[in-house]
């Protein structure tokens, strides 16, 4: 066996092992449509349709995925990426995730403290 397809089959194990490690994701994560302000310009909503909204966001702000650091598959791409290079980039891609899952989280959160907000001035739901 030469040195190169060694490198080669050595790489190619890593890297299943990385896709192995946890669950396969989409490569453009979920981002917020518009600002929460543009969104809710129209406060003619009914309690009903204010508590739909709710009910659709609230998923959005469960993330299960490891932080960056518990994540086995950046510790993965540590180790691989001491003998091939290139595995290197796929911190940057993590972190890039992450971001984005925070962005959007964060944003799901705004949304609904404002949709929350706008019950409370209705009184929405008080007998």
């Amino acid at each position: 066996m030469t040195r190169h397809t060694l490198f080669l089959s050595l790489a190619m194990s890593a890297i299943s092992l990385v896709i192995s490690a946890g669950e396969v994701t989409n490569a453009q994560p979920d981002l917020p449509s518009a600002p929460p302000e543009l969104q809710l310009k129209t406060t003619d909503l009914s309690c009903f349709e204010l508590d739909d909204r709710l009910t659709r966001l609230t998923p959005k702000t469960y993330s299960e995925a490891p932080e960056f650091y518990s994540d086995p598959r950046n510790g993965a791409a540590v180790w691989v990426g001491t003998l091939w290079t290139p595995a290197w980039a796929y911190l940057g891609y993590a972190g890039l995730r992450q971001e984005y899952r925070e962005s959007r989280m964060a944003a799901a959160h705004a949304e609904m403290d404002q949709l929350r907000q706008l019950k409370a001035r209705r009184h929405c739901y008080e007998r």
